[in-house]
């Protein structure tokens, strides 16, 4: 049953698709921006879906990677105590990067930000809270680790500052 309805889905989308075409709004037009134009067509296809009822998907969630398992991320840490907290950036599991820091907590490892904050203001990490802010390749991974360092306020991290080119961004 859910098979049909998939069918039928594509179908109504696939002649919405050919009735834009048709009518000339999935056409390049010279010197309209990229944005507009998809855009337009964006807008076009929600008003059709709109009409008909979605089909339930049952395999999304086995196709997203859950938050801890995701790779190549910017994250932040909070502090449970204060506003305090640790922002950094990995092209590992976020999980991985999570166990390292809980681990460092725990034997206050030299040069761990994280260690130190709970060590020398007796507070406790809340790393269940841990999260993703951004993810990236490895470039822009660090820009905006410094990026969101620079604009959270009681941030820490090991990060150099963002260039003087992106305080206009701030």
């Amino acid at each position: 049953m859910a098979i049909v309805g998939r069918a039928k889905y594509t179908h109504t989308h696939a002649r919405n698709f050919e009735e834009m075409q048709s009518k000339g709004s999935a056409k390049r037009e010279r010197g309209a921006p990229l944005a507009s134009r998809l855009l337009k067509i964006l807008c076009t296809c929600v008003s059709a879906a709109s009409q008909s009822p979605l089909p339930k998907l049952e395999t999304t969630r086995s196709l997203v990677d859950p938050v801890d398992q995701q790779t190549n991320v910017v994250y932040k840490i909070p502090c449970a105590d204060c506003p305090w907290s640790y922002i950094g950036e990995t092209g590992r599991c976020l999980k991985t990067r999570v166990k390292e820091h809980t681990r460092n907590t725990k034997a206050f490892k030299k040069g761990s930000n994280v260690a130190t904050h709970a060590w020398l203001n007796n507070h406790s990490i809340d790393f269940k809270s841990a999260h993703v802010i951004n993810k990236g390749n490895f470039r822009v991974r660090k820009t905006l680790e410094s990026w969101h360092t620079a604009i959270t306020s009681d941030a820490d991290n090991n990060a150099k500052q963002l260039l003087r080119q992106y305080s206009i961004l701030l």
